[in-house]
């Protein structure tokens, strides 16, 4: 077979249909909340590119493509491809806007690079799109685990795991409070300080993430195990997510400096693993 028909075959491919009109459906709002003027004028093309759409495409094709035929993998490859178009599109723009047709030096170099800066921004694209569908099909595992906990028999298996994975929560809870106290209770000046500082919120980020990460770890011990309680884990990541988003657009709408975007997210995951390990203590002490 040749090229040409093995290509035709796979853009046929029907089960990829629905990836592709995700990836294509986001092309308008990949380049409606990239478009803008570009005021750097170090920028002679390219310009920035909003990974927002790419990250909910690849979330719904992970999640929808959970339990069908079709290799998520392929699934999460096709809707990269059709969604980097609003990448592309972006690109071009940007550089057809802001090239300065009196250098021609500058104006061929930036079009002999375009191929392959394309290139690489529909790789990046494809792999952004990957990585939020194996998240999303995360959570439609975990979705699979809770209706068969609820609705299946749990027969003679252990019902308690024993997991560790809950303790990661219980270190963001105890940590970030501790964050906040030495960043506005002592207000830490000086180098040290300051370099102090920026390394506790690196390390309150990473723990947040790794709380997060632990709730998903522990839900799915609790469901090997065959325990009749499987924690909600798109309700515990998803509230943080939505409030980093709602931090980030209300920033740039505001034109706010502060990171209202990690706070909010910091915050929310708090909240989130302060109820997890009620709600975890609870089902427990149940069993």
């Amino acid at each position: 077979m040749s090229l040409h028909a093995r290509l035709r075959r796979a853009l046929a491919d029907p089960q990829l249909r629905l990836a592709t009109a995700f990836g294509l459906a986001s092309v308008p709002i990949t380049v409606a909340l990239s478009w803008g003027a570009v005021t750097d004028e170090r920028i002679v093309a390219g310009g920035t590119v909003s990974a927002a759409a790419y990250l909910v495409v690849g979330l719904l094709v992970g999640y929808l493509y959970y339990d069908r035929p079709t290799e998520r993998r392929a699934a999460g490859t096709r809707a990269g491809l059709a969604a980097s178009v609003g990448m592309v599109v972006v690109y071009l723009a940007n550089m057809v806007s802001t090239l300065d047709p009196s250098d021609p030096r500058a104006t061929a170099f930036v079009l002999v690079g375009t191929p392959l800066a394309i290139a690489v921004g529909v790789a990046i694209t494809v792999l952004v799109v990957r990585a939020a569908a194996l998240v999303g099909d995360r959570f439609a595992a975990v979705r699979s685990w809770r209706a068969e906990a609820r609705d299946g028999p749990t027969g003679a298996r252990e019902e308690v795991p024993n997991s560790r994975w809950w303790l990661s929560a219980v270190g963001y809870a105890v940590f970030l409070p501790v964050t906040v106290g030495f960043l506005f209770g002592l207000d830490p000046d000086g180098f040290v300080g300051a370099l102090l500082a920026v390394l506790m919120w690196f390390v309150a980020m990473f723990t947040a993430a790794l709380a997060l990460f632990g709730v998903y770890k522990d839900a799915k011990e609790f469901h090997e195990a065959g325990s009749p309680w499987i924690p909600n884990v798109a309700a515990y990541v998803g509230v943080p997510v939505a409030a980093f988003v709602a931090g980030h657009y209300l920033a740039a709408y505001n034109a706010w400096e502060a990171p209202v975007s990690m706070l909010g997210f910091l915050g929310a995951c708090w909240l989130a693993a302060v109820v997890y390990l009620f709600d975890r203590r609870r089902a427990v002490a149940a069993a």
